[in-house]
């Protein structure tokens, strides 16, 4: 065996493809507090939304480089999102709902 159905490269976009369409029809607010975010995830991506950058964040939270990246990188597959703009979009809309 050994061989995979789909190239890596693909996994990835194909995951945020079949959640975007999975959730084109529910109510993305249920959807958004379904999703559980770690403390450190929070954290992140709130600095994320104010604009720092992974060394700033790693500064300000007393993080390695490392952690900080790996928490962009869970923030990111746990939203099925792609870019660092997304993320601050998401934040905001999530911190404006007030159902949250």
């Amino acid at each position: 065996m050994g061989t995979d159905i789909l190239p890596f490269n693909l996994t990835g976009s194909l995951f945020s493809q079949i959640f975007e369409h999975a959730i084109s029809g529910s109510n993305r607010a249920v959807i958004d507090r379904s999703v559980r975010m770690a403390n450190r995830e929070k954290q992140v991506m709130a600095l994320i939304s104010d604009g720092d950058t992974n060394k700033e964040i790693a500064q300000k939270l007393n993080f390695s480089l490392f952690t900080v990246k790996s928490q962009f990188h869970n923030i990111l597959e746990k939203l099925a999102l792609i870019t660092r703009f997304q993320i601050v979009k998401q934040s905001f809309r999530l911190n404006s709902d007030p159902n949250k």
